[in-house]
């Protein structure tokens, strides 16, 4: 996806693990319940200001 706008979209039992995304609207209501890969974690994590140790 490029560019997705996705807030105030409820992405609840949504499998977006296999998504790749270049740009992305979203708040962290709008991910409750929606399932991401590992790496996407790491980039929301980063997205909503949280430090991730390595």
């Amino acid at each position: 996806m490029d560019q997705a706008q996705l807030s105030g979209t409820k992405l609840d039992g949504i499998d977006l693990s296999d998504c790749e995304f270049d740009g992305l609207g979203v708040t962290l209501e709008d991910l409750k319940g929606c399932t991401i890969s590992r790496e996407q974690a790491y980039i929301f994590a980063k997205m909503f200001g949280l430090i991730v140790k390595e």
